[in-house]
């Protein structure tokens, strides 16, 4: 098989104007990364220019070549383009005849108050992610219902179905280029080392994310789960200490939080503790001692509430969560429960009420770090308020934190630890290692002895819990 690009000096003129040269760069940059990935595959890459009408025949003559592939056919996924061109007919015909009554229920079953726009994400983002979809064909679709000059003096019902169209456009839109956005942010990043630890990257469902892994990948498992705000690297002084101590270290990026993309999708502690189910499934592979700070040690809870085979020790360092004593669970499922609530407050305050706290709290990381820092404020440094403050800039990254307001309702600390997991317990406040909010980071020499001093009580992995996974996976 040949692969072939043809430069179009028609199609591709935007990239060499003048200003554009970071079009030219990138295209450049992109062929070369192409021509390399196809080449790992045994694929020659041909570059040429010209017109392809005239250039391609011409070529496939010369080399005898016995069919010629469109990138039309080449994409696989026809049901996912024109599944996107009928998730933008939706806001203009309005009925699910035109689009598909299969597509107007998956519009609704994801269209939610904290992210009414989350449907695309979720209904194409595997599509995305498989390349049965291209990134460029969704811009494509979306830029021109945008342009679309038949919505001019339009009135009436036509308006508000075109209203409807546009914004979905816009999200579409918005989707495929965060997802570009942060790609290249991975590539870029992927196998450097940092903090002792070498920085990966995993997609879940679609979502990229980010983790440090450090240690023998057969040594027993540490998980580190980080707090609201936070991300993987916030363990950059445990994650390397606690390899050298006989241990596989993994700390991910939460999806939302951090360098991970920040797609329109109903954050909580449920995505999250299925995120962390999934990912000692598939990336460690084996149970572990998951160790959780904040909002990460509630969810650190629920993976090990939950999914008590995959967990061989609970760590909580000043972690959320209540703890309700003579607690009774209900008859109905817990997730039956968390979506039948509703906020206090509506959308449209919800969102203007968010959107000036966010702006607030990104423009005054530092102070807000010194204050988590008492004992050791210097541990607070530009680098850790940079990388907060970068993540609050992200495409998607406001939405997040509008998911604050959403929540569902928490179980208990007190259930989730003892009734569901039952097993063993280590809890670290503030009083007993004299340090702010953040005491893994802010004195990280004195958090791993204290770690690895009560994991060296703990059973060897390997028993009943262990045994358990292979019927998970």
């Amino acid at each position: 098989m040949l692969a072939v690009f043809c430069y179009d000096p028609e199609v591709y003129a935007h990239t060499v104007l003048d200003g554009a040269a970071h079009g030219a760069q990138a295209l450049a940059t992109a062929l070369q990364r192409l021509t390399r990935d196809l080449a790992d595959r045994g694929v020659q890459l041909l570059v040429t220019s010209g017109s392809w009408q005239e250039v391609i025949p011409d070529l496939a003559a010369a080399a005898d070549v016995r069919r010629v592939l469109a990138e039309d056919e080449v994409e696989s996924g026809a049901r996912a383009r024109d599944g996107v061109a009928a998730y933008l007919r939706l806001g203009l015909q309005g009925d699910a005849e035109e689009s598909g009554a299969e597509l107007a229920s998956l519009v609704e079953q994801h269209s939610r108050p904290a992210h009414p726009s989350g449907c695309f994400p979720a209904i194409f983002s595997r599509a995305l992610t498989l390349g049965a979809l291209s990134r460029r064909r969704v811009a494509a679709q979306a830029r021109a219902v945008l342009a679309d000059p038949a919505a001019a003096g339009r009135q009436g019902l036509w308006r508000l179905r075109r209203q409807n169209r546009t914004a979905k456009a816009h999200v579409a839109l918005a989707a495929v280029e965060a997802s570009d956005f942060h790609l290249e942010m991975a590539r870029a990043r992927e196998d450097r080392e940092v903090h002792g630890a070498r920085l990966g990257h995993w997609r879940w469902r679609g979502t990229l994310t980010d983790y440090l892994v450090a240690g023998d990948p057969s040594a027993p498992a540490i998980l580190l789960v980080h707090g609201f705000g936070a991300f993987g690297e916030h363990w950059r002084g445990n994650v390397a200490a606690l390899a050298r101590a006989g241990y596989a270290v993994y700390a991910p990026t939460l999806p939302g939080y951090g360098r991970s993309e920040k797609q329109a999708l109903p954050y909580g502690q449920d995505l999250w503790t299925s995120f962390l189910c999934e990912f000692v499934v598939h990336v460690v592979r084996q149970p572990v001692t998951v160790v959780g700070n904040s909002i990460g040690g509630f969810v650190a809870a629920s993976l090990a509430g939950d999914h008590p085979s995959l967990v061989h020790g609970l760590v909580l360092v000043n972690s959320a969560g209540k703890v309700e004593p003579g607690y009774v669970a209900p008859e109905k499922t817990y997730s039956d429960v968390a979506q039948s609530g509703s906020p206090l407050l509506s959308p449209t305050l919800i969102n203007l009420v968010s959107s000036g706290l966010f702006g607030l709290l990104k423009g005054n990381v530092k102070r807000q770090l010194k204050q988590l820092y008492p004992s050791a404020p210097e541990r607070a440094d530009a680098w850790l308020a940079a990388e907060i403050v970068r993540a609050a800039t992200d495409p998607g990254s406001k939405g997040v934190f509008t998911s604050v307001f959403y929540l569902q309702k928490p179980r208990p600390l007190n259930h989730l630890v003892a009734e569901m997991y039952g097993g063993p317990v280590l809890v670290l406040q503030v009083v007993m290692l004299e340090a702010g909010h953040c005491p893994h980071d802010e004195v990280p020499e004195e958090f791993n002895a204290r770690l690895l001093e009560w994991m060296e009580g703990l059973e060897p992995a390997g028993t009943a819990r262990a045994g358990a996974l292979p019927a998970i996976i």
